[in-house]
């Protein structure tokens, strides 16, 4: 679930600001996510991400999230530990706020009448 929707979500959050905000070009985004230039292209071209940016986009925490992210990769010594932290906080934000249930529900129908309480 995170890795095939919320990563790519994120990712493609944090690239348009990185090239938004902070002008960075995609190849030098790519390099700060250690990323494929590749994966910027379908981050920007919005065919990887897809919906759940849009049920991200509710959250301040996830936007704050984000934001943290992108500015410390914005810097010349990035501390990917300290963006791995941030990645983690906005997981536990979307689980706390409930936003991954929604999608848990589109993928596993069966968990709607089960009264599935595991991200609450």
């Amino acid at each position: 679930m995170v890795v095939a929707y919320l990563l790519p979500a994120v990712r493609v959050m944090v690239t348009k600001k990185l090239i938004s905000q902070y002008g960075m070009r995609p190849a030098e985004a790519a390099r700060k996510m250690e990323v494929t230039p590749a994966a910027i292209t379908h981050y920007m071209k919005g065919s990887r991400g897809g919906s759940t940016i849009e049920a991200l986009a509710t959250s301040r925490k996830i936007q704050k999230a984000v934001s943290e992210i992108a500015e410390e990769l914005s810097k010349k010594n990035v501390d990917m530990a300290l963006v791995l932290s941030k990645l983690c906080q906005a997981c536990r934000a979307l689980r706390a706020e409930g936003l991954l249930c929604a999608l848990h529900g589109e993928l596993v129908p069966s968990l709607e009448t089960s009264g599935c309480t595991i991200c609450k």
